[in-house]
């Protein structure tokens, strides 16, 4: 099965940022009676030689309205965090000491993956057998995600979002969604799309360096047809792919369009800074703002 968890998760990692001397991401205007939207497709980690954007993309930011993101990483509440890691995120102790923790609820390839891992090389990154009882498949896929994004030359710093957002002085900031919503997203997925999910981080930590440079190179150059061959078509060819594509990409891709055709007015722009695989497909924010009278055109 191709890799598509690290899709979901940063769309980029690990690629040599010498080939190219700025990035030029898919980024697209819409318009209708309703009012104007500049749509970019982002990656959350980067590095400056990211910066800057081509001049029409940095005008259409410097004159918009206000900017909208998935979240807004620079007021995160860490009382909301976590709370909302210990609701969604991880069993309780008393499910644990049940013997209804982890263990409980791993496919037998998922386990025996884990276990392989965790013998291996890479035990390093593996937490301590009572805690990773109390993590839940997706959480603990996360946890070795975010491991192999420590030990890359990218910084959640210098991600697209982060790199608008410091920049928003004066402007209003949207938030399309909550971290709670994002936690509630994962924890939605049953113990099958979960224990892929994590099965797939593991199997990153090996081979994920050929399929992040692919996933970079078509970003950098707005390849919107090679992005959606390798972040949608591995996920929607599988039971389990799909069931993961439904709930963290298409019921919050319907979302953010609710939300968004809520905050649109005639006169104003919105700059709007999402995940590139969001834009992606008949069911990405392009095709779904089309479909409510929206005129496309690509920068």
């Amino acid at each position: 099965m191709k890799l598509f968890t690290v899709p979901l998760i940063f769309l980029t990692l690990l690629f040599s940022t010498q080939l190219f001397a700025g990035a030029k991401p898919s980024v697209w205007s819409l318009e209708s009676s309703r009012g104007k939207i500049v749509l970019l497709g982002s990656i959350h980690v980067g590095d400056e030689s990211f910066y800057p954007f081509d001049d029409a993309v940095e005008q259409a930011f410097e004159t918009a309205t206000a900017l909208v993101v998935e979240l807004d990483i620079t007021t995160l509440d860490r009382v909301e965090v976590a709370s909302a890691i210990r609701e969604f995120g991880m069993f309780d102790l008393q499910q644990v000491k049940d013997n209804q923790g982890l263990a409980s609820v791993l496919t037998p390839e998922a386990q025996r993956s884990l276990t392989t891992f965790c013998r291996g090389d890479n035990k390093v990154h593996c937490p301590q057998e009572n805690q990773m009882q109390t993590m839940q498949p997706w959480f603990l896929g996360l946890h070795f995600a975010n491991a192999m994004l420590a030990n890359s030359n990218f910084q959640t710093r210098l991600g697209v979002d982060s790199y608008f957002l410091n920049r928003a002085s004066g402007k209003a900031v949207i938030e399309l969604e909550t971290f709670t919503r994002q936690m509630q997203a994962f924890s939605a997925l049953d113990a099958e799309a979960q224990s892929v999910f994590l099965t797939q981080s593991l199997s990153e930590f090996a081979s994920g360096s050929e399929s992040l440079a692919e996933l970079v190179s078509a970003w950098r150059i707005g390849d919107d047809e090679q992005l959606r061959a390798l972040v949608l078509e591995p996920m929607t060819s599988v039971p389990a792919g799909r069931t993961i594509y439904q709930a963290l990409f298409q019921k919050r891709n319907f979302a953010m369009v609710e939300k968004l055709m809520e905050r649109v007015r005639v006169g104003e722009t919105l700059f709007v800074v999402v995940g590139a695989g969001h834009l992606l497909g008949e069911e990405g924010l392009v095709s779904l703002l089309q479909a409510r009278g929206f005129k496309a055109s690509k920068f």
